[in-house]
């Protein structure tokens, strides 16, 4: 689980690293045009999509540590929930389609798998 946890965590650096110092970069992986935006645009942009990886990424590493799986079920929520209202932006408000949505879905599903690994072994334990 650590291990598993820990490389989860690496992946979530990742992202937060490229937001932190290649923002133009990352913001193109998600089909922003970053220098076509506001500044108060671009703001938010960094703001947002930073905090969103860097929060995620403590509750892995959180996860690793404590070996809790609220922390583990908590990042799961947020991917999920990312991936849920990405569908429902593209289907209901008609945005753009994308596929980001796998990969959302595969990073909430990932820490919620280790999550439950933990619950159900403390739980048989106990």
């Amino acid at each position: 689980i650590r291990f598993l946890g820990i490389l989860y965590a690496y992946l979530l650096l990742g992202l937060v690293l490229e937001w932190i110092f290649t923002p133009i970069e990352a913001s193109a992986n998600f089909g922003f045009i970053f220098n076509d935006l506001s500044s108060n645009a671009q703001n938010a942009l960094l703001r947002d999509f930073t905090s969103f990886f860097v929060a995620s990424f403590l509750f892995s590493i959180f996860g690793v540590i404590t070996l809790n799986h609220i922390w583990f079920f908590s990042v799961g929520i947020i991917y999920i929930s990312a991936g849920i209202f990405n569908l429902i932006a593209i289907y209901v408000h008609g945005t753009g389609f994308n596929q980001i949505f796998i990969f959302e879905f595969i990073l909430g599903t990932w820490p919620i798998i280790l999550g439950l690994s933990i619950y159900f072994k403390t739980t048989l334990l106990q």
